[in-house]
């Protein structure tokens, strides 16, 4: 009896405490190759990084895209994307570009990104619509690097109540039936 009672109480704290994770870096450019759209990224529970950049000259046009699927129980509440320019070129040269993410009830965000890229842009899109989803970033960039970062904060739906009531009863049953089995 002990043992199933031990045994519940892990569960229940796997179960609880188990969503909170620490920010991962799921792909890094630099080290997992060019996101060209072939790409589906696994997000786990908490902050998942996509980290990228963009090495071209001022007239060349970039595409970085990515997939991910949203599983049951999964949700997204934000999406931060922050350009960064280690060389200061951002100042010689204009930009332009497009971000969007399209899911299964088609296009959600769509934003233009004109002239100032040192920033962050802070989205709330509440995506909890199992399924597929496609992360696309185009436009002209500038020579020589910009360097990119995109967040997905992803939280686990907790279990409902009710399947904690359930999970009591259950074991005091079985509580139950072992001591008049025993008797």
């Amino acid at each position: 009896m002990r043992q199933v009672i031990g045994a519940a109480v892990v569960l229940a704290a796997a179960l609880t405490f188990g969503a909170n994770s620490q920010a991962v870096t799921v792909w890094d450019e630099s080290v997992d190759g060019d996101l060209d759209g072939t790409q589906t990224i696994a997000l786990v529970a908490g902050v998942n990084t996509v980290l990228g950049f963009h090495v071209e000259t001022p007239a060349s046009t970039n595409y970085e895209a990515w997939n991910f699927t949203l599983a049951s129980g999964q949700s997204i509440s934000e999406i931060n994307i922050t350009y960064d320019d280690p060389q200061g070129a951002f100042n010689q040269y204009p930009n332009q570009g497009v971000y969007s993410v399209t899911g299964p009830g088609g296009l959600l965000i769509f934003e233009t990104i004109d002239g100032d890229l040192f920033r962050t842009d802070t989205y709330s899109p509440e995506l909890n619509d199992v399924g597929n989803y496609l992360v696309e970033l185009t436009g002209d960039f500038v020579y020589p690097q910009t360097n990119w970062s995109v967040d997905f904060t992803v939280s686990q739906v907790p279990l409902p109540a009710a399947a904690w009531f359930f999970g009591s009863g259950l074991l005091g049953l079985i509580g139950i039936a072992r001591r008049k089995k025993a008797a």
